[in-house]
This record gives structure tokens, sequence and C-alpha cells, in this order.
């Protein structure tokens, strides 16, 4: 696996997909058979999350992507209270395909602020 842009996600297609809230790792598939991974490296104390879902992840299945975006907001309306953390870190992963559809995955990390609390995006590609 190497490292990946997630904006580079951009005029391709989905073809599966699995995320569910509360995992750890979001992967799917796109058309040319590379495998997206959106995934946190465990350290030792943090805890990072798929925290939300909105939007269904079917309705993205088959159709180009005209919108990447990955964004780390200081609040999220999906994200309840952080206030037993010392620190966090949400990553809104966000896709719109051309036909309007659009998926919004937010991610939540938690810690004592000295650990790292990012997503990491990476693609396999797929060689024949």
């Amino acid at each position: 696996m190497k490292s990946f842009n997630f904006f580079e996600l951009v005029g391709k297609t989905i073809t599966s997909t699995n995320v569910e809230t509360g995992d750890s790792d979001y992967t799917f598939t796109l058309s040319d058979g590379s495998v997206v991974s959106l995934y946190h490296d465990q350290d030792c104390c943090e805890h990072v999350r798929v925290c939300a879902v909105n939007g269904d992840p079917k309705q993205l299945l088959n159709k180009q992507i005209a919108f990447a975006e990955e964004d780390n907001p200081l609040e999220h309306p999906s994200v309840g209270d952080m206030s037993s953390s010392d620190s966090h870190t949400i990553t809104v992963f966000t896709l719109k395909a051309v036909d309007g559809s659009e998926l919004e995955i937010v991610w939540l990390g938690e810690s004592n602020g000295y650990y790292d609390e990012s997503v990491s995006v990476s693609i396999q590609k797929d060689t024949p």
C-alpha cells in the first residue's frame, strides 16, 4: 500500500464499500480493482474511529465521483460531547457523485494530547 491523496478520487468509480459506525478502518474498491483504505495506525492510548456515516454508501456505487474532500473542522454536528478527552481531532471525508449522491464519513480521534489522532489514506493498486 502507498499513501494516497483523497482528492484523487475525483473521476474514479467506486464499485464496493464497507463502513460502519465504530469501525477503525474503512475500505472501498474502485472500478480498476484498486482498494482505498481510510485507517488509523494505533500507537498506544488514543482512540480513533468512525463516529458517523451520513448518507448511504450504496448510493455512490458505480457512479463517477465528482467531488472528494478531506477536512478537519473544530466541531461537527455528528460528534457528541468531547469533554472527556484532553485532545480530539475530527476528520471528515466527503464524497459526491455526478448525480448528486453524497456520503460523509466522520472520524473522531481522542487522546491525552500526546498521541496522533489522524486518519491515513492509502491505496493498493491491483496489479495483474
